[in-house]
């Protein structure tokens, strides 16, 4: 399990200068955390909407939303009702899939996820690409196929993924969402990823890493010793 092998990794730490910084706010003022110098004000500086980091953060795409509702509304599965009308093609979907040897899995995970980060998967795809990761091996080829280059367009991928997928199927398509938010630089999106996941599996293994790289505030920039543990 791939996941396990990264926790240990990230147990034993990363390098300080792969943090810029660590700040902390009360929404209208910002101190830093990891500043030694008699340089920040004792009272905090004042958040300004104007300032370079937060048009870099737009330029970008990162908008901030208007509550914590609409986040969740991006980590949403289909309806019960409409998982209802979906069950018999999942389960076709399923049987399908169930004879697959771990290679040829892997080989439709890497061409679904191929072409998903490039143009719209039709409905069935993404159904069938949820059930393909529930094995740990086709998830981590997924995994791996990412990157902070292209974390949009994963991102956008498993967020489809998960908004057509029943629930029994949603938890690895939820951790590689969780995985791509990261990447992405959006630790809020990552955080409701990864608790919708607990309250359908707490104990996946995957959650442990994923929660830990949330908990600490691990950078992006740690994506490569993670892949190559």
């Amino acid at each position: 399990d791939l996941a396990e092998q990264s926790l240990v990794l990230l147990e034993t730490g990363f390098a300080p200068e792969d943090i810029l910084d660590s700040i902390y706010t009360d929404g209208e003022r910002w101190w830093s955390r990891t500043c030694a110098a008699p340089c920040c004000p004792p009272e905090g500086t004042p958040c300004d909407p104007a300032t370079p980091a937060a048009a870099s953060a737009v330029l970008a795409g990162s908008v901030a939303l208007a509550s914590r509702s609409e986040l969740e509304r991006q980590v949403e599965g289909p309806s019960l009702f409409d998982q209802a009308g979906m069950l018999a093609e999942v389960t076709s979907i399923h049987e399908r899939v169930a004879p697959m040897s771990t290679r040829k899995r892997a080989n439709r995970v890497r061409r679904l996820v191929g072409r998903g980060v490039e143009e719209q998967l039709d409905e069935l795809e993404l159904m069938e690409l949820a059930v393909l990761v529930g094995t740990i091996d086709s998830r981590d080829t997924a995994w791996l196929m990412m990157s902070q280059e292209q974390a949009s367009e994963h991102l956008a991928l498993w967020q489809q993924v998960v908004a057509n997928c029943l629930d029994a199927d949603a938890v690895a398509p939820l951790c590689l969402m969780a995985s791509a938010a990261w990447l992405r630089g959006n630790g809020a999106l990552m955080g409701i990823c990864l608790q919708r996941a607990e309250t359908l599996d707490p104990d996946y293994s995957m959650l442990t890493l994923l929660a830990e790289i949330h908990q600490v505030g691990a950078p992006p920039s740690m994506w490569g010793r993670i892949t190559a543990a």
